[in-house]
């Protein structure tokens, strides 16, 4: 019996197509100037759209909460040519709310942040933040 829960289980992943998580956060800067850093685990292609939010997670709505006043959506798009495994994208606020965008080793192209939802970006210490891919209908609330 304990064989067959097994085979089933396997089967069951592999026929779901277990997706591989895409990037790690791998900083977070909460002085000024507020930003994050990100590794990218495979290969990002372009037009890839990742996203970012300091919002809390609400299980019940499958959402980010993203009302407050400093929480806020950030959109990533992998630019022309793509983004290979293992390199690093750093977002620095610039200036209100405009984040730039370095890539390790001084590497171009970078590709581009904006602001998808909420009104302020603003780290806070002791924070989450979180990296997902999805469509925003599915992920965020109604603004």
């Amino acid at each position: 019996m304990k064989q067959t829960f097994t085979l089933l289980a396997l089967l069951f992943f592999v026929s779901t197509g277990v997706q591989a998580q895409k990037v790690a956060l791998c900083g977070f800067n909460t002085d000024n100037n507020d930003g994050f850093a990100f590794v990218a685990l495979i290969d990002l292609v372009e037009g890839d759209v990742i996203y970012f939010t300091d919002g809390t997670y609400v299980a019940s709505s499958n959402s980010f909460n993203v009302s407050s006043t400093n929480n806020t959506v950030i959109t990533y798009t992998v630019p022309a040519g793509g983004i290979p495994k293992g390199q690093v994208i750093r977002a620095e606020e610039t200036s209100s709310n405009t984040l730039t965008a370095t890539r390790s080793g001084g590497a171009t192209p970078t590709g581009s942040f904006s602001i998808s939802a909420g009104s302020n970006f603003r780290l806070s210490g002791g924070e989450p933040l979180f990296a997902f891919r999805a469509t925003m209908q599915r992920t965020l609330p109604d603004l």
